[in-house]
C-alpha cells in the first residue's frame, strides 16, 4: 500500500495505449497488502480487479487484459509441470527414486496435467468469444469509416468534423487489429500447449506394468499354476 497509494486518482491505459479510466480505490488486508483495485471506466462504470491486473512502468499505469494474464499463467505453469515431469522420469529411470514414491509423484503430476488441459480448453473458448467480439467491432468501425467518407463526398458533413471522427475511428481500428493479432497468437500458443499435453503419456501402476511385461515376454496368455492341478 505504501507504493500503491500514489496511484490513486491517476489515469489507466489499456494494453494499446488508450485511456480507459482512472484508479479511484485501493483495498488492503490486515497486513497492508493490496487485495483489489477499483477503476472508474470512461463510460461511468466501475471495475474491481486484482492487483496482478495492474501494471506500472515508465509509460504509466496499464490495465492488463484478463485473458492475457490467464494465458501467461497457464504457459508458465505448464512449462514448470513438464520440466518436473521430465526430471521425475529421469530419476526413476536412473533408479534414484523408489518405485512407490515415483508412482505417487507421477499420479499427482498426471492430475495436474489434466487440470491444466481443462484450463486450456476453457481459455480457448474464452479467446474465441473475444475474437468474435473484435471481428464485430472491426466490421462496425470500418462500416462507419466508409459511411463518413460517403457523407463527406456528398457534402453532408463538415470536413473538420470528418477529420475528428476519422482520427478516432482509425485509432480504434488500430487497437482492435492489434488485439486481434494478440488473440490469434495466444490461440496458436494454446493449440501448441494442447499438443504438448497430448504427447505426455499417462503412467500406469507398477503392477500393471509388470503384468504387461510378463505377457509380452511369454508370447502367450499367462495362466497361474495351482498346487495339485493337472498341467494344461
Amino acid at each position: 500500500m505504501d507504493v500503491a497509494k500514489d496511484l490513486l486518482g491517476r489515469s489507466v491505459l489499456d494494453n494499446y495505449g488508450a485511456t480507459v479510466g482512472r484508479i479511484v480505490g485501493i483495498s488492503t488486508d490486515v497486513r497492508n497488502k493490496v487485495t483489489s483495485v477499483e477503476v472508474e471506466l470512461g463510460n461511468g462504470q466501475f471495475l474491481n480487479c486484482p492487483p496482478s491486473q495492474i501494471a506500472v512502468n515508465e509509460k504509466g499505469i496499464t490495465l492488463l487484459d484478463e485473458w492475457k494474464l490467464e494465458a501467461d499463467s497457464l504457459k508458465t505453469e505448464l512449462d514448470l509441470a513438464l520440466r518436473r515431469l521430465r526430471a521425475l522420469s529421469d530419476l526413476h529411470r536412473q533408479g534414484d527414486i523408489q518405485p512407490e514414491i515415483y508412482e505417487d509423484f507421477r499420479r499427482n503430476h498426471d492430475s495436474n496435467l489434466n487440470e491444466l488441459e481443462t484450463r486450456r480448453v476453457a481459455l480457448t473458448k474464452k479467446l474465441a468469444l473475444v475474437s468474435t467480439r473484435l471481428d464485430q467491432q472491426i466490421r462496425e468501425l470500418e462500416t462507419f469509416l466508409a459511411n463518413n467518407k460517403m457523407q463527406l463526398a456528398a457534402g453532408e458533413i463538415d470536413p473538420q468534423a470528418y477529420k475528428i471522427a476519422t482520427d478516432s475511428i482509425e485509432k480504434g481500428l488500430s487497437r482492435a487489429f492489434s488485439a486481434r493479432r494478440d488473440v490469434d497468437e495466444i490461440l496458436q500458443d494454446a493449440s501448441a500447449l494442447g499438443s504438448r499435453l497430448c504427447d505426455q503419456p499417462r503412467q500406469m501402476p507398477a503392477s500393471n506394468m509388470l503384468l504387461q511385461e510378463t505377457l509380452s515376454s511369454a508370447g502367450k496368455p499367462f495362466l497361474p499354476k495351482y498346487v495339485g492341478a493337472p498341467n494344461l
